[in-house]
């Protein structure tokens, strides 16, 4: 082939492949295409000036990796947050219904949100404490290690709540105490006080969202300042998980 490197832009980093050894172990061939996020550049060329940018599916047409499968959910197209969607998806850390769909516009379950915040932060399960999540829930495990980190609480009864919806305000406060968590930065901001100036700008959420509204905002996320009581839909929760993952560096993608 007259083609013969690849170089792969990512995360600000330029990598650099023999197209010729890549081929010869089409299985990591096709784990590596796969596992390109959506802000990842390929490009095929000989070196110096002389690259073009890479169709993904071109290559594996030409190197007859049958298996390759994007990891990317179809009925995300357009939405606000789909490269954010896809590239949760990318890394194997969201997964869809049977259908391969995510429903970006469906409401946000406890449970559910329980579920995508364990697999993002790899956490084991904990013990299981409340009354309404049965031992054989598909959630069950992701909503004992949630718990178990504070991340989320039962409602003071021994409830927990799994199929109830969730509101800008209590996701907030959800992805809030994961950024304290996580990261010093996040961790610093929880410490501080809401100033007067920032309770100007979250007067609409009751006292106890105010601070976690203005953390993930000084943390770089899109927060809607004015509509704490909006359900939350699974695509924007996605996007704004993303996004706060790649902003405190635990994603690298950018």
């Amino acid at each position: 082939r007259s083609l013969n490197n690849w170089k792969l832009e990512l995360a600000g980093y330029t990598f650099y492949l023999d197209q010729d050894l890549a081929a010869q172990e089409p299985e990591v061939l096709t784990e590596l295409l796969e596992a390109l996020p959506p802000s990842a550049r390929l490009f095929c060329g000989t070196g110096s000036a002389h690259w073009r940018e890479a169709d993904v599916w071109e290559l594996a047409e030409e190197f007859s990796l049958s298996d390759y499968a994007p990891r990317t959910f179809p009925d995300i197209s357009g939405h606000p947050y789909e490269r954010e969607i896809n590239t949760l998806r990318t890394y194997k850390l969201l997964s869809g219904d049977e259908n391969g769909l995510f429903h970006p516009e469906a409401s946000m379950t406890r449970g559910e949100l329980a579920a995508m915040l364990t697999s993002a932060l790899n956490l084991p399960a904990g013990k299981q404490t409340f009354s309404d999540v049965p031992e054989n829930a598909w959630y069950a495990n992701a909503v004992s290690a949630i718990a178990a980190r504070g991340f989320m609480k039962g409602d003071g009864t021994g409830a927990f709540h799994p199929e109830a919806t969730l509101t800008n305000q209590e996701l907030y406060t959800v992805l809030s105490a994961v950024a304290a968590w996580a990261s010093m930065d996040g961790y610093e901001w929880a410490q501080k006080d809401v100033s007067a100036v920032q309770w100007v700008e979250f007067y609409a959420y009751p006292e106890w969202a105010q601070g976690p509204a203005r953390n993930l905002d000084k943390l770089g996320l899109t927060v809607d300042r004015e509509n704490p009581n909006v359900p939350v839909t699974r695509g924007d929760a996605a996007g704004l998980l993303c996004t706060m993952l790649e902003n405190l560096h635990i994603l690298w993608n950018k």
